[in-house]
């Protein structure tokens, strides 16, 4: 059996997916993005039937998996899971659609709209760019004033996305997060991500603290609602916080990083993520 494995860089999760991938003896064939050229009808590019993501950008992921689809082969994650977990905007929309609870969200294309969402949200809330990971540009906004000074900014931005202000409901929650890794179906392992320095942002990125986090039955039932959202086959991270009316999704991310729900949990994500790969192959 042989699987690709397309990356940008050498990363902890793309020496891990080698290792693991060796372990089960299965061959893995390496493909870094940036070295790639996809020509379209004849004489089109040799991939593995089956290949794992682990682009670094949006727009690579997106348009290998969709090129993987064009040769009729599988990727995990698909292009339609990759289209709407890069977005924060398509992701909340579908996440709403299916009933799944989050935050309360909305989109606008001017900062006086933006503005007027921020209002009637209510302070604090929080503004995100609709495509980036990391916490980068995620701002807790204060009060109108601060509101104004973020838009202001971002209008002088040059990309055109800044122009899509997504902003949603502040929750107030115990310091903390939780990352669900989820491989198929099932909850593979999740942790607590926790903020040392105060920073209501716990991206494990910008130097939260990590933690086992037990799987209880609310976990399990909305991460099973998430999964399905997306067909049940795919490799996602949940990020979700705690409420006091329960637990809320606030991301669903396709290509997650798991350097420390793996060593939080002590579980061989990188291990369950190539078994689920080659079951995949094998169905």
């Amino acid at each position: 059996m042989e699987l690709g494995l397309v990356y940008s860089q050498i990363s902890f999760e793309t020496k891990e997916l080698m290792r693991a991938a060796t372990e089960e003896g299965i061959l893995l064939a390496k493909i870094n993005d940036n070295e790639l050229q996809l020509s379209l009808g004849e004489n089109a590019a040799h991939f593995p039937d089956c290949i794992l993501m682990r682009s670094i950008s949006h727009s690579h992921s997106l348009y290998v998996s969709e090129y993987m689809e064009y040769l009729q082969k599988t990727a995990i994650n698909s292009a339609a899971t990759i289209r709407i977990c890069g977005d924060k905007a398509l992701c909340s929309m579908h996440l709403a659609k299916a009933g799944i609870p989050s935050p309360k969200t909305m989109l606008s294309f001017s900062s006086q709209m933006a503005q007027s969402a921020m209002d009637s949200l209510s302070y604090p809330c929080v503004i995100k760019p609709v495509i980036g990971s990391w916490g980068r540009l995620v701002h807790k906004i204060n009060d109108s004033d601060a509101a104004r000074a973020v838009l202001e900014y971002k209008e002088h931005l040059s990309n055109p996305m800044h122009k899509v202000y997504y902003t949603q409901q502040y929750i107030e929650k115990p310091g903390r997060d939780i990352r669900a890794f989820v491989c198929g179906n099932e909850i593979a392992a999740a942790i607590y991500r926790t903020s040392e320095n105060g920073d209501f942002r716990t991206n494990h990125h910008l130097g939260s603290c990590v933690s086992p986090c037990p799987i209880s039955n609310e976990l399990s039932e909305i991460c099973s609602k998430v999964s399905s959202l997306f067909g049940g086959e795919q490799i996602l991270g949940i990020d979700l916080i705690e409420s006091p009316e329960g637990l809320l999704v606030v991301e669903v991310n396709s290509t997650p990083e798991f350097a420390g729900c793996q060593k939080a949990s002590g579980i061989d994500i990188a291990k369950k993520i190539v078994q689920h790969a080659a079951k995949m192959v094998k169905n």
